[in-house]
């Protein structure tokens, strides 16, 4: 049996249900495909690799394909073309554990393939227009993405990895993805959220699981402002906007994964349209005190 979901504005066929994604009636040529087969340990002539398991998992990658090892409590993930993934689980897998894989690093990898930009960003819509949020992990962005929903109203377009495509005339826009963000407990409790009941994150269990209120998941806006979300030593939030050249040296920052030039021939146009369309800001957060209002007010006004 399969099951059809939506998934950033493209059909998504898994030999599995997920929760975390809206359902669509089953079609005969999904976007992508997921399937249970045998993956290779190892990634042949692999140009580029991460072996640290820094994040819970490591890498390989080549022009077209990916291979991810998730773990004893995981499987292997490889992609490739953009279209299909061959999963090989673990006796040991735990279903949210694989998801949680399938719907980040090795969904970046997908969309990388396929000639889109995929930004470690968590992407909010809000009365300015629509604000992606970079950094490294642990920079903040799932925690202002919650405080933007929590207290300003706002919509989640998607949680820690954002999806950005061309649209009509020279345009960029951004399209939803998963209804579900990940937040550190002491976070949570910060912004004034009831965690209580929440399922964990299964690779960092210091973080709960909540479904946030979202964009549809056929919806796609234009991408107006990226904020890059800096640790500070200050005592007040510090803002600069990124201009001319540096712009684009600012979002290969934000990229999330491997990009290879002979996968994107194509890509330049999108970098550029990107660059041009949003403005940039480097916002820089105090370490010594919990800045989070001053820090969305920043966002907001820039």
């Amino acid at each position: 049996m399969t099951y059809a979901y939506s998934f950033h504005g493209l059909t998504l066929s898994l030999p599995f249900p997920c929760p975390f994604l809206p359902r669509v009636e089953t079609v005969s040529a999904p976007d992508v495909t997921v399937v249970y087969g045998p993956v290779a340990r190892e990634l042949e002539h692999a140009m580029a690799t991460d072996d640290s398991w820094a994040a819970g998992y490591c890498w390989q990658a080549a022009p077209g394909r990916y291979l991810l090892k998730g773990g004893m409590k995981s499987g292997r993930f490889l992609v490739e073309g953009g279209t299909s993934i061959t999963l090989q689980r673990n006796e040991n897998a735990e279903d949210k554990r694989i998801l949680f894989h399938l719907l980040h690093p090795v969904t970046a990898a997908l969309f990388c393939q396929r000639g889109l930009l995929a930004l470690h960003a968590s992407t909010a819509h809000t009365p300015a227009g629509t604000i992606a949020l970079c950094g490294r992990s642990q920079a903040g962005k799932s925690t202002t993405l919650a405080a933007l929903l929590q207290k300003k109203g706002c919509a989640m377009v998607s949680d820690d990895i954002t999806i950005v495509r061309c649209a009509a005339h020279d345009r960029v826009e951004v399209v939803a993805g998963s209804s579900v963000m990940h937040l550190w407990d002491d976070a949570a409790y910060g912004i004034g959220l009831d965690i209580s009941g929440c399922d964990r994150h299964p690779v960092r269990r210091g973080k709960a699981a909540l479904t946030a209120p979202s964009m549809p998941s056929s919806g796609a806006t234009l991408l107006r402002k990226l904020c890059i979300l800096e640790p500070g030593t200050g005592k007040i939030v510090g803002v600069s906007r990124v201009t001319g050249a540096d712009k684009l040296d600012a979002l290969l920052e934000c990229v999330y994964g491997p990009l290879f030039q002979e996968e994107h021939p194509g890509l330049f146009p999108l970098f550029s349209a990107t660059a041009e369309q949003a403005d940039i800001f480097r916002i820089r957060r105090p370490e010594s005190r919990w800045s989070l209002d001053d820090v969305v007010s920043v966002i907001l006004d820039a």
